[in-house]
């Protein structure tokens, strides 16, 4: 039986713990970003130089995501942490309009696997679960958008987002 995890809670995984940001937690450190731009997020293109460590990039995905959003008019902060081990949500996107905002994860990972599809590593599920858990835990709304919904919002959009 799982355990329900609450903002502020730690969770235990692999003997490590990690508490949970509230979601206060959270918006404090949003407040102090600044948003992504159009022109920040051509720089996570760029392939990492000597001194740039290599997680300061963005896969296609996470970008085309991100400039989709921009476009609509909405506020995008990237890396947002919930987690005191450096688990991060990938975004938290801000609709000035409606004065909401939501965590958003972008995942390669299919939602749904069919017999003879190509399974992630042991390791990546684990982690990706992982961070679901948190993910729920922060008490914020978030969304995972996983590969199948990736698909469908180029598909849909008929242009080369990603």
């Amino acid at each position: 039986m799982k355990k329900k995890i609450e903002a502020g809670g730690v969770i235990v995984s692999d003997n490590v713990a990690e508490q949970v940001y509230t979601s206060e937690e959270i918006l404090r450190y949003i407040s102090q970003m600044k948003p992504l731009t159009k022109a920040s997020i051509a720089k996570y293109s760029q392939a990492p130089s000597l001194y740039e460590p290599a997680y300061n990039t963005m896969n296609e995905y996470e970008r085309g995501v991100a400039q989709l959003f921009i476009e609509k008019g909405l506020l995008v902060y990237r890396e947002v942490p919930i987690g005191t081990n450096g688990s991060t949500a990938d975004f938290y996107v801000y609709n000035p309009r409606s004065k909401k905002g939501k965590l958003v994860e972008v995942t390669l990972i299919q939602q749904v696997y069919n017999p003879g599809d190509r399974q992630p590593s042991h390791k990546t599920r684990k982690r990706k679960g992982r961070q679901l858990v948190l993910l729920n835990a922060t008490g914020m709304p978030f969304v995972v958008l996983y590969k199948e919904n990736l698909e469908s919002i180029r598909k849909r959009l008929n242009r080369n987002l990603f």
